[in-house]
């Protein structure tokens, strides 16, 4: 939460979050501390820790910050682009680091690789800041202004559709998928299906109920039985939701296209046309990021927690800093 004082803004997840350690509003606290480095590639970080995760920052500097992100990203085509590309590697490679470590006993991850994973989460927390940063309503206005009232925001709010399950959605999904397997007669990795996917339940370290082997087999012996007992059926419910799912997608693009044709035609000026292409991308990113994310913030989340099980830290209140320190 962020929290604008006189001369000062206090930025304190502890107070913010529901969580249960204080590794996941520190996670936050360092990611808007990289927010400098995030939108302009600058090495110094913003702000003063308090305490983990809470960070003050001055005022000056931050009203500086938010001024200069908000007309770069409603006037700056080049901006933009470099902002969606350095955000999405970032994703790339935070995934790809935790596909690393969840393919690496917990005894044998070093330093390095914990230090790499910190840097890369707290690099993608950044991006939280678009929750704040970002100049939603002056996009949405130009959209209404260019398109009209009802097809500006239908098309405002089909562009910021993600292509990616939100993290509830997925977690069904490869729920229904790992029953389909069971009861099929095939194996199934409850470690993997723990590690990516069982993780998504709630948003805490400690283990939910869906990290629990015995409430895994009970739920899908539920969905078995929900479904008369008939993997075909479990099929229909799988199809539902990657249909509704590629419904959503198809209206995003249709809208695209529709701007597109718009243009083609002479409808919208080239200066309309460039803005709410600039605008279209922005939207797309940043609830693509959102969705992403949090699905990687929970994976990672569970890595953390094997690591503190492992090393016998309190999860309630060790710090990054002291899990670096017992490796």
């Amino acid at each position: 939460m962020i929290f604008e004082h006189l001369n000062e803004v206090i930025a304190d997840f502890t107070i913010s979050l529901d969580y249960d350690s204080i590794i996941q509003p520190e996670i936050y606290e360092i990611g808007v501390s990289k927010i400098p480095n995030l939108y302009f590639n600058y090495k110094h970080n913003l702000g003063e820790r308090i305490r983990p995760g809470v960070l003050k920052i001055e005022k000056k500097e931050y009203e500086e910050i938010k001024l200069d992100v908000c007309n770069k990203l409603l006037f700056e085509n080049e901006f933009v682009d470099n902002l969606v590309v350095k955000g999405t590697n970032s994703l790339n490679e935070l995934e790809n680091t935790i596909e690393i470590m969840n393919h690496t006993n917990i005894s044998k991850i070093d330093r390095d690789l914990f230090n790499k994973l910190i840097q890369q989460m707290t690099d993608v927390s950044a991006m939280t800041s678009f929750n704040w940063l970002i100049p939603l309503e002056q996009m949405k206005y130009s959209f209404l202004l260019s398109l009209g009232p009802e097809a500006g925001i239908e098309t405002f709010l089909r562009i910021a559709t993600p292509d990616v399950l939100p993290h509830y959605s997925l977690l069904e999904l490869k729920t229904l998928e790992l029953a389909k397997e069971f009861f099929s007669g095939y194996s199934i990795d409850l470690e993997y299906y723990k590690d990516y996917y069982g993780c998504l339940f709630d948003f805490g370290i400690r283990d939910s109920q869906m990290e629990n082997d015995d409430i895994i087999l009970d739920k899908i012996t539920r969905v078995f039985d929900e479904c008369n007992k008939d993997v075909g059926e479990i099929d229909k419910r799988i199809d539902s939701i990657n249909f509704t799912k590629k419904l959503s997608i198809d209206n995003k693009n249709r809208s695209i296209r529709n701007i597109l044709r718009k243009i083609s035609g002479g409808t919208l000026g080239n200066s309309q046309a460039s803005e709410l292409l600039q605008y279209s991308r922005m939207l797309e990113f940043i609830n693509e990021e959102e969705e992403r994310r949090h699905i990687l913030q929970m994976r990672f989340q569970r890595i953390m927690k094997k690591l503190l099980e492992h090393y016998k830290f309190n999860i309630e209140n060790t710090t990054i800093d002291e899990i670096e320190s017992g490796l």
